[in-house]
Protein backbone atom coordinates (compact mmCIF):
# COMPACT_ATOMS: atom_id res chain seq x y z
CA UNK A 1 0.00 0.00 0.00
CA UNK A 2 1.51 3.30 -0.54
CA UNK A 3 2.81 5.44 1.91
CA UNK A 4 0.44 8.43 0.94
CA UNK A 5 -2.49 5.52 1.77
CA UNK A 6 -1.67 4.48 5.06
CA UNK A 7 -1.15 7.67 6.14
CA UNK A 8 -4.52 8.77 5.14
CA UNK A 9 -6.44 5.69 7.03
CA UNK A 10 -4.27 6.48 10.18
CA UNK A 11 -5.74 9.81 9.99
CA UNK A 12 -9.05 8.53 9.59
CA UNK A 13 -9.34 6.53 12.32
CA UNK A 14 -8.34 9.60 14.54
CA UNK A 15 -10.92 11.40 13.16
CA UNK A 16 -13.24 8.83 13.80
CA UNK A 17 -12.28 7.88 17.45
CA UNK A 18 -15.39 7.67 19.83
CA UNK A 19 -16.31 9.84 22.74
CA UNK A 20 -14.47 12.54 22.37
CA UNK A 21 -17.41 14.71 23.83
CA UNK A 22 -17.86 12.24 26.68
CA UNK A 23 -19.08 13.57 29.72
CA UNK A 24 -18.60 11.45 33.08
CA UNK A 25 -22.25 10.74 35.03
CA UNK A 26 -20.32 12.22 37.97
CA UNK A 27 -20.04 15.75 36.24
CA UNK A 28 -23.59 15.89 35.69
CA UNK A 29 -26.36 17.35 38.17
CA UNK A 30 -29.25 15.44 36.80
CA UNK A 31 -32.08 18.09 37.83
CA UNK A 32 -35.81 16.19 38.83
CA UNK A 33 -37.54 19.11 39.96
CA UNK A 34 -38.13 23.13 40.02
CA UNK A 35 -39.73 24.94 42.95
CA UNK A 36 -40.39 28.97 42.09
CA UNK A 37 -41.06 30.86 45.26
CA UNK A 38 -41.61 34.36 46.01
CA UNK A 39 -38.44 36.14 48.15
CA UNK A 40 -38.14 37.40 51.17
CA UNK A 41 -36.22 39.79 52.75
CA UNK A 42 -33.08 37.41 53.83
CA UNK A 43 -33.11 35.71 50.47
CA UNK A 44 -31.82 38.66 48.93
CA UNK A 45 -30.00 39.62 52.05
CA UNK A 46 -27.83 36.38 52.38
CA UNK A 47 -27.51 35.47 48.08
CA UNK A 48 -27.41 39.16 47.02
CA UNK A 49 -23.54 40.53 47.18
CA UNK A 50 -23.14 44.73 47.91
CA UNK A 51 -22.51 45.62 44.92
CA UNK A 52 -25.50 43.80 43.15
CA UNK A 53 -27.67 45.33 45.71
CA UNK A 54 -26.43 48.71 44.55
CA UNK A 55 -27.47 47.57 40.22
CA UNK A 56 -30.83 45.82 41.42
CA UNK A 57 -33.54 48.63 41.82
CA UNK A 58 -37.10 49.19 43.42
CA UNK A 59 -38.95 47.61 40.74
CA UNK A 60 -36.32 44.81 39.39
CA UNK A 61 -36.61 43.84 43.68
CA UNK A 62 -40.05 43.05 42.88
CA UNK A 63 -40.06 40.91 40.39
CA UNK A 64 -37.12 38.76 41.59
CA UNK A 65 -38.09 35.24 42.79
CA UNK A 66 -36.32 32.23 44.63
CA UNK A 67 -35.61 29.19 42.67
CA UNK A 68 -35.03 25.37 44.49
CA UNK A 69 -33.81 23.17 42.30
CA UNK A 70 -33.63 19.25 43.43
CA UNK A 71 -30.35 17.64 41.80
CA UNK A 72 -29.75 13.75 41.88
CA UNK A 73 -26.69 12.81 43.16
CA UNK A 74 -25.73 9.93 40.66
CA UNK A 75 -23.22 7.85 43.13
CA UNK A 76 -25.83 7.77 46.17
CA UNK A 77 -28.68 6.32 43.77
CA UNK A 78 -26.34 3.57 42.83
CA UNK A 79 -25.07 2.73 46.18
CA UNK A 80 -26.71 0.16 48.05
CA UNK A 81 -24.56 -0.08 51.33
CA UNK A 82 -27.49 1.50 53.21
CA UNK A 83 -24.90 4.24 54.95
CA UNK A 84 -27.71 6.57 55.04
CA UNK A 85 -26.32 9.37 52.32
CA UNK A 86 -29.11 11.16 50.47
CA UNK A 87 -29.66 10.29 47.13
CA UNK A 88 -30.45 14.09 45.97
CA UNK A 89 -29.98 17.82 47.22
CA UNK A 90 -31.42 20.85 47.19
CA UNK A 91 -29.82 23.97 45.28
CA UNK A 92 -31.85 27.61 46.13
CA UNK A 93 -30.78 31.09 44.76
CA UNK A 94 -32.63 33.88 43.77
CA UNK A 95 -32.86 35.98 41.05
CA UNK A 96 -34.77 37.73 38.47
CA UNK A 97 -34.83 35.35 35.43
CA UNK A 98 -34.39 31.34 35.24
CA UNK A 99 -31.58 30.55 32.70
CA UNK A 100 -29.36 33.53 35.03
CA UNK A 101 -30.61 31.88 38.22
CA UNK A 102 -29.77 28.56 36.76
CA UNK A 103 -26.31 29.89 35.74
CA UNK A 104 -25.71 31.11 38.87
CA UNK A 105 -25.65 27.15 40.56
CA UNK A 106 -22.90 26.42 39.63
CA UNK A 107 -21.11 29.23 41.85
CA UNK A 108 -22.05 26.75 44.59
CA UNK A 109 -22.27 23.38 42.79
CA UNK A 110 -19.62 22.06 41.00
CA UNK A 111 -22.10 20.11 38.38
CA UNK A 112 -23.66 21.81 35.68
CA UNK A 113 -27.87 21.10 35.61
CA UNK A 114 -28.96 19.16 33.13
CA UNK A 115 -32.79 19.17 32.69
CA UNK A 116 -33.32 15.78 30.63
CA UNK A 117 -34.70 14.04 33.40
CA UNK A 118 -36.63 16.89 34.94
CA UNK A 119 -40.38 15.69 36.56
CA UNK A 120 -42.44 18.24 37.82
CA UNK A 121 -42.12 22.37 38.13
CA UNK A 122 -44.22 23.75 41.26
CA UNK A 123 -44.78 27.39 41.03
CA UNK A 124 -45.91 29.54 44.82
CA UNK A 125 -49.39 30.44 44.34
CA UNK A 126 -48.24 33.88 45.22
CA UNK A 127 -46.02 34.08 41.76
CA UNK A 128 -49.36 32.68 39.82
CA UNK A 129 -51.37 35.60 41.19
CA UNK A 130 -48.82 37.78 39.56
CA UNK A 131 -49.40 36.34 36.08
CA UNK A 132 -46.15 35.02 35.99
CA UNK A 133 -46.38 31.44 34.81
CA UNK A 134 -45.99 32.41 31.30
CA UNK A 135 -42.10 34.05 32.01
CA UNK A 136 -41.58 31.25 34.40
CA UNK A 137 -41.88 28.75 32.27
CA UNK A 138 -40.49 30.12 29.11
CA UNK A 139 -37.18 28.49 30.18
CA UNK A 140 -38.31 25.05 29.97
CA UNK A 141 -40.05 25.63 26.96
CA UNK A 142 -37.15 27.46 24.81
CA UNK A 143 -35.02 24.73 26.06
CA UNK A 144 -33.21 21.93 24.28
CA UNK A 145 -32.85 19.12 26.47
CA UNK A 146 -36.29 20.06 27.81
CA UNK A 147 -38.69 16.96 27.67
CA UNK A 148 -42.49 18.06 27.02
CA UNK A 149 -44.08 15.94 29.61
CA UNK A 150 -42.65 17.67 32.62
CA UNK A 151 -45.50 18.24 35.23
CA UNK A 152 -46.79 21.62 36.37
CA UNK A 153 -48.38 22.12 39.78
CA UNK A 154 -49.20 25.32 41.83
CA UNK A 155 -48.77 25.18 45.79
CA UNK A 156 -50.48 26.40 48.43
CA UNK A 157 -47.48 27.15 50.63
CA UNK A 158 -43.81 27.41 49.93
CA UNK A 159 -42.11 25.23 47.13
CA UNK A 160 -39.09 25.18 48.71
CA UNK A 161 -40.72 22.93 51.47
CA UNK A 162 -42.50 20.63 49.53
CA UNK A 163 -39.34 19.43 47.88
CA UNK A 164 -37.77 18.73 51.80
CA UNK A 165 -40.52 16.51 52.43
CA UNK A 166 -40.07 13.02 52.10
CA UNK A 167 -42.48 10.53 51.80
CA UNK A 168 -41.44 7.54 53.81
CA UNK A 169 -42.29 5.25 50.83
CA UNK A 170 -40.30 7.27 48.13
CA UNK A 171 -36.67 8.46 48.47
CA UNK A 172 -36.51 11.38 46.04
CA UNK A 173 -39.62 14.55 46.64
CA UNK A 174 -39.71 14.84 42.80
CA UNK A 175 -40.19 11.12 41.72
CA UNK A 176 -42.79 11.45 44.67
CA UNK A 177 -44.99 14.41 43.13
CA UNK A 178 -44.76 12.72 39.75
CA UNK A 179 -45.70 9.63 41.13
CA UNK A 180 -48.61 11.00 43.15
CA UNK A 181 -50.29 13.39 40.12
CA UNK A 182 -50.33 9.87 37.76
CA UNK A 183 -52.97 8.46 40.54
CA UNK A 184 -55.48 11.31 39.33
CA UNK A 185 -57.66 8.06 38.13
CA UNK A 186 -58.20 6.45 41.69
CA UNK A 187 -59.33 10.10 42.95
CA UNK A 188 -62.17 12.10 41.65
CA UNK A 189 -60.96 14.94 43.79
CA UNK A 190 -57.50 15.05 42.04
CA UNK A 191 -57.07 16.46 38.23
CA UNK A 192 -55.40 14.86 35.04
CA UNK A 193 -51.66 16.08 35.44
CA UNK A 194 -50.86 18.95 32.84
CA UNK A 195 -47.62 18.74 31.12
CA UNK A 196 -45.82 21.78 30.20
CA UNK A 197 -46.58 20.80 26.36
CA UNK A 198 -50.17 21.11 26.87
CA UNK A 199 -49.49 24.06 28.92
CA UNK A 200 -48.01 25.72 26.27
CA UNK A 201 -50.75 25.20 23.77
CA UNK A 202 -53.51 26.96 26.63
CA UNK A 203 -50.77 30.28 27.06
CA UNK A 204 -51.23 30.28 23.62
CA UNK A 205 -55.08 30.26 22.98
CA UNK A 206 -55.36 32.11 25.42
CA UNK A 207 -58.30 29.87 27.13
CA UNK A 208 -59.21 29.66 30.91
CA UNK A 209 -57.36 27.16 32.08
CA UNK A 210 -56.92 25.38 35.68
CA UNK A 211 -53.71 23.47 37.04
CA UNK A 212 -53.43 20.73 40.19
CA UNK A 213 -52.76 22.25 43.51
CA UNK A 214 -50.09 20.84 46.01
CA UNK A 215 -49.78 21.30 49.34
CA UNK A 216 -48.18 20.55 52.61
CA UNK A 217 -49.83 18.28 55.15
CA UNK A 218 -47.86 18.93 58.21
CA UNK A 219 -44.23 16.90 58.63
CA UNK A 220 -43.19 14.90 55.69
CA UNK A 221 -46.20 14.56 54.38
CA UNK A 222 -47.68 16.35 50.79
CA UNK A 223 -50.96 16.49 49.15
CA UNK A 224 -52.08 16.90 45.73
CA UNK A 225 -55.64 17.29 45.26
CA UNK A 226 -58.07 20.46 43.91
CA UNK A 227 -56.53 22.82 41.48
CA UNK A 228 -55.95 26.80 40.64
CA UNK A 229 -57.87 28.65 38.51
CA UNK A 230 -55.94 30.89 36.02
CA UNK A 231 -57.49 33.94 33.57
CA UNK A 232 -56.25 32.84 29.93
CA UNK A 233 -55.75 36.15 28.34
CA UNK A 234 -53.88 37.53 31.68
CA UNK A 235 -52.16 34.29 33.42
CA UNK A 236 -53.47 35.45 36.22
CA UNK A 237 -54.25 32.80 39.05
CA UNK A 238 -57.96 33.89 39.71
CA UNK A 239 -58.28 31.16 43.27
CA UNK A 240 -58.47 27.82 44.05
CA UNK A 241 -61.16 25.13 43.51
CA UNK A 242 -61.73 22.58 46.09
CA UNK A 243 -61.72 19.13 46.30
CA UNK A 244 -65.16 19.32 45.72
CA UNK A 245 -65.23 21.42 43.13
CA UNK A 246 -62.96 19.61 41.03
CA UNK A 247 -65.05 16.14 41.58
CA UNK A 248 -67.83 18.20 39.82
CA UNK A 249 -65.43 19.53 37.08
CA UNK A 250 -63.85 15.93 36.46
CA UNK A 251 -67.82 15.05 35.98
CA UNK A 252 -67.92 17.73 32.79
CA UNK A 253 -65.02 16.77 31.45
CA UNK A 254 -65.29 13.14 31.52
CA UNK A 255 -62.38 12.52 33.55
CA UNK A 256 -64.26 10.47 36.52
CA UNK A 257 -63.56 6.92 35.35
CA UNK A 258 -63.19 4.94 38.11
CA UNK A 259 -64.64 7.93 40.40
CA UNK A 260 -65.70 6.98 43.90
CA UNK A 261 -68.74 9.09 45.45
CA UNK A 262 -70.11 8.31 48.89
CA UNK A 263 -74.09 8.95 48.70
CA UNK A 264 -76.52 9.67 51.38
CA UNK A 265 -79.26 7.45 50.42
CA UNK A 266 -81.95 7.92 53.22
CA UNK A 267 -81.72 9.96 56.92
CA UNK A 268 -78.16 8.05 58.53
CA UNK A 269 -77.71 5.66 55.88
CA UNK A 270 -75.51 5.92 53.04
CA UNK A 271 -73.74 3.65 50.47
CA UNK A 272 -70.64 3.94 48.39
CA UNK A 273 -70.75 4.37 44.46
CA UNK A 274 -67.80 3.12 42.30
CA UNK A 275 -67.77 4.52 38.63
CA UNK A 276 -66.09 2.09 35.98
CA UNK A 277 -67.48 4.08 32.92
CA UNK A 278 -68.66 7.23 32.28
CA UNK A 279 -69.13 9.81 29.31
CA UNK A 280 -69.76 13.10 28.74
CA UNK A 281 -70.97 15.59 25.59
CA UNK A 282 -71.51 18.77 25.68
CA UNK A 283 -74.56 20.31 23.09
CA UNK A 284 -74.78 24.08 22.31
CA UNK A 285 -77.99 26.39 20.86
CA UNK A 286 -79.49 29.32 20.83
CA UNK A 287 -82.92 29.69 23.39
CA UNK A 288 -84.46 33.32 23.47
CA UNK A 289 -81.27 34.96 22.50
CA UNK A 290 -79.23 33.48 25.30
CA UNK A 291 -76.30 30.60 24.85
CA UNK A 292 -78.23 27.11 25.82
CA UNK A 293 -75.93 24.39 26.96
CA UNK A 294 -77.09 21.06 27.88
CA UNK A 295 -74.32 18.84 29.89
CA UNK A 296 -75.40 15.40 29.45
CA UNK A 297 -73.55 12.49 31.29
CA UNK A 298 -73.86 8.25 31.56
CA UNK A 299 -72.51 6.99 34.24
CA UNK A 300 -72.13 2.68 34.93
CA UNK A 301 -70.49 1.52 38.14
CA UNK A 302 -70.76 -1.28 41.00
CA UNK A 303 -72.69 -0.64 44.60
CA UNK A 304 -68.96 -0.42 46.09
CA UNK A 305 -69.87 -0.38 49.69
CA UNK A 306 -73.07 -0.48 52.17
CA UNK A 307 -74.05 1.35 55.27
CA UNK A 308 -77.90 0.81 54.78
CA UNK A 309 -78.74 -0.98 57.88
CA UNK A 310 -81.97 -3.22 57.26
CA UNK A 311 -82.54 -2.19 53.60
CA UNK A 312 -82.82 -5.20 51.85
CA UNK A 313 -81.78 -5.40 48.22
CA UNK A 314 -84.39 -5.08 45.58
CA UNK A 315 -84.74 -3.93 42.12
CA UNK A 316 -87.43 -1.18 43.72
CA UNK A 317 -84.13 0.10 45.45
CA UNK A 318 -81.93 -0.58 43.24
CA UNK A 319 -83.58 2.33 41.03
CA UNK A 320 -84.28 4.58 44.05
CA UNK A 321 -80.08 4.40 44.21
CA UNK A 322 -79.49 5.34 41.08
CA UNK A 323 -81.36 7.97 41.37
CA UNK A 324 -79.50 9.06 44.13
CA UNK A 325 -76.45 8.44 42.47
CA UNK A 326 -77.85 11.08 39.71
CA UNK A 327 -78.85 13.80 42.55
CA UNK A 328 -75.16 14.00 43.69
CA UNK A 329 -73.50 14.17 40.42
CA UNK A 330 -76.12 16.76 39.22
CA UNK A 331 -75.26 18.31 42.61
CA UNK A 332 -71.83 18.69 42.18
CA UNK A 333 -71.71 19.84 38.59
CA UNK A 334 -74.31 22.44 38.94
CA UNK A 335 -72.14 23.71 42.15
CA UNK A 336 -68.67 23.96 40.06
CA UNK A 337 -70.40 25.61 36.77
CA UNK A 338 -72.57 28.00 39.15
CA UNK A 339 -69.35 29.02 41.22
CA UNK A 340 -67.26 29.55 38.10
CA UNK A 341 -69.89 31.57 36.64
CA UNK A 342 -70.61 33.89 39.93
CA UNK A 343 -67.26 33.90 41.09
CA UNK A 344 -64.92 33.62 38.69
CA UNK A 345 -66.82 34.67 35.77
CA UNK A 346 -64.61 32.41 33.70
CA UNK A 347 -65.10 29.46 31.43
CA UNK A 348 -62.31 26.80 31.94
CA UNK A 349 -64.70 23.75 30.49
CA UNK A 350 -64.27 24.61 26.72
CA UNK A 351 -68.08 25.60 26.20
CA UNK A 352 -66.77 28.62 24.54
CA UNK A 353 -65.10 26.11 21.52
CA UNK A 354 -68.13 24.38 20.98
CA UNK A 355 -69.78 28.14 19.99
CA UNK A 356 -66.61 28.51 18.19
CA UNK A 357 -66.99 24.95 16.12
CA UNK A 358 -70.65 25.61 15.80
CA UNK A 359 -71.25 29.21 14.78
CA UNK A 360 -67.62 30.63 14.39
CA UNK A 361 -69.14 33.77 13.07
CA UNK A 362 -71.15 34.28 16.29
CA UNK A 363 -68.37 33.55 18.55
CA UNK A 364 -65.70 36.07 16.71
CA UNK A 365 -68.65 38.82 17.80
CA UNK A 366 -68.52 37.31 21.62
CA UNK A 367 -65.20 36.24 22.43
CA UNK A 368 -63.51 39.24 24.05
CA UNK A 369 -66.14 39.29 26.51
CA UNK A 370 -66.46 35.85 27.01
CA UNK A 371 -64.76 35.43 30.26
CA UNK A 372 -65.21 38.57 32.04
CA UNK A 373 -67.84 39.61 34.85
CA UNK A 374 -71.00 40.02 33.21
CA UNK A 375 -69.77 38.72 30.25
CA UNK A 376 -70.90 36.21 27.87
CA UNK A 377 -70.27 32.57 29.69
CA UNK A 378 -71.81 34.50 33.30
CA UNK A 379 -75.09 35.09 31.37
CA UNK A 380 -75.31 31.13 29.53
CA UNK A 381 -77.88 29.00 30.61
CA UNK A 382 -77.04 25.49 31.45
CA UNK A 383 -79.21 22.23 31.79
CA UNK A 384 -77.86 18.88 33.74
CA UNK A 385 -78.89 15.36 32.33
CA UNK A 386 -77.54 12.42 33.95
CA UNK A 387 -77.64 8.82 33.73
CA UNK A 388 -76.67 6.26 35.94
CA UNK A 389 -76.70 2.69 36.10
CA UNK A 390 -75.76 0.56 38.65
CA UNK A 391 -74.32 -3.00 36.82
CA UNK A 392 -74.01 -4.90 39.93
CA UNK A 393 -73.93 -4.79 43.95
CA UNK A 394 -70.67 -7.18 44.44
CA UNK A 395 -72.53 -10.04 46.18
CA UNK A 396 -74.16 -13.04 45.45
CA UNK A 397 -78.04 -12.17 47.00
CA UNK A 398 -80.77 -12.10 44.45
CA UNK A 399 -82.70 -8.74 43.24
CA UNK A 400 -86.74 -9.46 43.75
Amino acid sequence: MPLYKLLFSILCLCLLGGCWDRTEIEDIGFLLAVGLDPIEDQDQDEETSEERKVEIGKHDRERMFRTTFQVALPKSLQNEDGNGMKSYINITTTGMTNLKISRNTVTRNNKQNNAEHLQTIIINEQLAKKGMIAHLVDLYLRDHEMRRRVHILISRGEAKTLLEQKLQVEEIPAIAIKNINENYTAALQMLKYVEIGELSSKLVRSESYVLPRISSEGGADFKIAGGAVFDGKTNIMLGWLSETDVEGYNWIMGEANNGVLEVEFEKDANFVFEAFTMSSTISYEKRNENNHFTVSISVEGTFGESWLDHIPMSINVLNKLELAVERKIKEQVTAIIQKMQTDYHHDIFGFGQKIKQEENSYWLEIKENWDAEGGEFQKSDFEVLIETKIRNTMTEEQLN
